[in-house]
């Protein structure tokens, strides 16, 4: 006998985190991504980690839905170790691979009426040519490639920091400064932004560095927010 419950499907995200940007610099690419998740607006936990290694040579940073965030890391770690397990000779998956099978999953998930909440971030370097990689891919399965790339309310805020910036020859400690100012920019203008920023370095040797979250810093003790209020507009406001 049929169920005759109709299938449903979550509508918004639960429980998510704010958004990500990815640099390539000159001997690598640097990830960083908020170590706080938002619930009903307010700050529910925060030391998650958004930033993760899926392969040797290959790390994703996601926002969005973190219940989603979990079941892709676990198809992941699936196929990566099916990629492994199968010593078929063919060669195991690269960074672009797991960008294209993330895009391709979220464009099956979105035709189903039942979408993964969630953007990415793919970087790494392939394991054949040393060639740096970084791309992104959306909730509906779009996927790009850039010598930066954005997810969430960052592509907003931050293109105007990056765009131009970003060159061939930019150092890691350069790349490090424009994350930061970015994550700054976004610590003040998005309520779903912590600041407590982790980040994630991916150099040509496929060497994989995750450092300690860093707290940034920022200044709310302006002059005008402690003593400029609406009593001098009082007159104005109640003139007959």
């Amino acid at each position: 006998m049929l169920d005759p419950t109709p299938k449903t499907a979550k509508d918004h995200p639960e429980i998510s985190g704010g958004s990500t940007i990815g640099i390539k610099y000159d001997k690598g690419v640097l990830l960083a991504a908020d170590t706080h998740l938002m619930y009903a607006g307010c700050y529910w936990y925060k030391d998650a980690q958004r930033i993760h290694k899926v392969a040797d040579n290959c790390v994703i940073a996601s926002s969005g839905d973190y219940a989603d965030l979990q079941m892709l890391l676990k198809k992941l770690k699936d196929k990566n170790d099916y990629d492994i397990i199968a010593e078929d000779g063919h060669q195991h998956y690269e960074p672009k691979d797991y960008c294209k099978w993330l895009a391709n999953v979220h464009f099956n998930k979105r035709m189903r009426v039942d979408p993964y909440y969630n953007s990415h971030i793919v970087a790494g370097v392939d394991s054949k040519s040393g060639d740096k990689f970084l791309g992104t891919v959306d909730v509906h399965g779009n996927n790009f490639e850039g010598n930066y790339v954005l997810t969430g309310i960052a592509n907003y805020f931050c293109n105007a920091i990056l765009d131009g910036n970003v060159t061939d020859d930019l150092t890691l400690e350069g790349a490090r400064e424009l994350m930061t100012k970015c994550f700054t920019v976004l610590y003040y203008k998005d309520k779903s932004q912590g600041d407590k920023i982790q980040y994630v370095t991916i150099d040509t040797d496929s060497n994989v560095n995750f450092e300690d979250p860093v707290t940034l810093e920022s200044k709310w003790d302006y002059h005008f927010t402690k003593h400029l209020t609406n009593d001098h507009t009082r007159d104005v406001r109640f003139k007959n």
